[in-house]
C-alpha cells in the first residue's frame, strides 16, 4: 500500500516527530507566557482571568443571542435591508435561522481552558501543514524513476496507481490532523490539570471562544467536525503540492514554483481586508486555511452574487473545485506519462514489442 511507504521512511518520520515535539513546546510555552504576563501585569492567575470571562460569558450570552434576533427582525423594517433578492435580505435571513436554535441552550461554567487555548493555538496547523507537503512530494516519488509505474500495463493499472497515492494522501492527512490536534488537547488536560469528561459534553458555546459558533452540538462533535474540516483543508493542499510534483517531473522546481504561488497566496493573505470586495481570495487561501482558527469562532456570510453563503461553505467549495483540478491533473499525468529513465524506457520499448 502506498501510505505504508512513509512509516518505512526514517527522514520523513523523524521530521513528522520534530514538527509535533515543535508544536506541544510552543503550546507549553506560550501557556506559561500567559501565565507569566497575567501574573505581573495584574497581579492574578491567567486561569482565574478565564473564569471571569466565561463567567461573564455564560451571564449574558441568552441577552446576547437576542440581542441578534431582535436586530435581525428590526432591519426587515429598514428599505436597504429589505429589497428583494438583495444580499443584505437574505444575510439577515441566514443568520436568524442560524442562531434561531441556540436561544434554547442553558449555559453552566465548565473548567475548560483546555478547548479556549486549543482554538487560539495557531503553529499545530502550520505545522500539519508542512508535514502534509513533506508527505506529498514524498508519495510523488519526482525524481526517483522507479520501474512500478509501468508494472501495471493492464488496461486502468495505472489509474488504480493514481487512486492509490490520493488514496494514501487523505489518510495521511486525517492521521497528520489527528495527530497535531490530539497531542494539544493531551496536552491541555495535563498542564491544566482538566478532566475531559467535564468539558467535551458540554454545549460547545459555554466557551467564549466558541460562542459565535452557530450550531447546536457538544464539544466533542464541534472537535470531531472540526478535525474533518481541517483534514479535508489539508487534503486539498497535499494533492496539489502531489500534483504540481508531477507536472513539473522535478522536485526543485516544483518546490520553487509552489513556493512562488504560496509567496503569492501569503501576500494576498496579509492585503486583503475581511471587509474588502476581493474577501473570497483571503478566505480560499493557502495561508488562511492553516494559520488561522476561527471557522468555528466567527459567524460570518458571504455576498456572492447577491446570495448570503457561509463563509465555511464558500471555503469547501473553492476547495471541492481545486481538488477537481489538482487531482485530474495528476491522474492524466499519471496514466499516460512513462518515467523517462533509461533502463524504465528499454523496459517499455521491449514490452511494446513484444505487444
Amino acid at each position: 500500500m502506498e501510505w505504508k511507504k512513509i512509516l518505512v521512511n526514517r527522514r520523513l518520520s523523524a521530521f513528522l516527530l520534530l514538527l509535533l515535539f515543535m508544536e506541544l513546546f510552543v503550546f507549553w510555552q506560550d501557556c506559561e507566557k500567559n501565565d507569566r504576563k497575567r501574573i505581573e501585569q495584574y497581579g492574578q492567575t491567567y486561569e482565574a482571568y478565564l473564569r471571569e470571562q466565561e463567567l461573564q460569558h455564560i451571564d449574558t450570552y441568552r441577552a446576547k443571542i437576542q440581542a441578534i434576533m431582535e436586530q435581525a427582525n428590526a432591519m426587515d423594517g429598514i428599505s436597504i435591508f429589505s429589497k428583494e433578492n438583495s444580499f443584505s435580505k437574505r444575510n439577515v435571513a441566514l443568520t436568524r435561522e442560524a442562531f434561531a436554535s441556540l436561544q434554547e441552550i442553558e449555559l453552566t461554567y465548565v473548567k475548560g481552558r483546555t478547548v479556549t487555548e486549543f482554538f487560539a493555538f495557531r503553529l499545530g496547523g502550520l505545522c500539519a501543514c508542512l508535514c502534509g507537503l513533506a508527505i506529498a512530494l514524498e508519495l510523488s516519488e519526482t525524481g526517483k524513476k522507479r520501474v512500478r509505474s509501468i508494472t501495471f500495463p493492464a488496461e486502468y493499472g495505472r489509474l488504480r496507481l493514481a487512486l492509490e497515492k490520493l488514496g494514501a494522501l487523505l489518510i495521511w492527512a486525517f492521521a497528520v490532523t489527528f495527530l497535531f490536534q490530539a497531542g494539544i488537547l493531551l496536552e491541555g488536560t495535563l498542564l491544566f490539570h482538566e478532566n475531559p469528561l467535564t468539558f467535551l459534553f458540554c454545549p460547545a458555546q459555554t466557551f467564549a471562544g466558541l460562542a459565535n459558533f452557530p450550531i447546536k452540538l457538544a464539544v466533542w462533535q464541534a472537535l470531531v467536525l472540526y478535525l474533518l474540516y481541517r483534514t479535508v483543508i489539508l487534503y486539498v493542499i497535499m494533492v496539489l503540492v502531489w500534483s504540481a510534483a508531477l507536472v513539473f517531473d522535478h522536485t526543485v522546481l516544483a518546490v520553487g514554483i509552489s513556493g512562488g504561488f504560496i509567496a503569492a497566496e501569503y501576500f494576498l493573505y496579509v492585503k486583503i481586508d475581511g471587509s474588502n470586495g476581493w474577501k473570497l481570495l483571503k478566505y480560499c487561501n493557502i495561508w488562511y486555511q492553516p494559520a488561522e482558527n476561527d471557522y468555528f469562532t466567527t459567524y460570518q456570510n458571504l455576498n456572492i452574487l447577491e446570495y448570503a453563503v457561509n463563509r465555511n461553505a464558500a471555503i469547501l467549495a473553492a476547495l471541492a473545485a481545486v481538488y477537481l483540478l489538482g487531482a485530474g491533473a495528476g491522474i492524466l499525468i499519471c496514466c499516460r506519462r512513462y518515467p523517462c529513465s533509461s533502463k524504465v524506457s528499454r523496459l517499455h520499448q521491449a514490452m511494446v514489442a513484444v505487444r
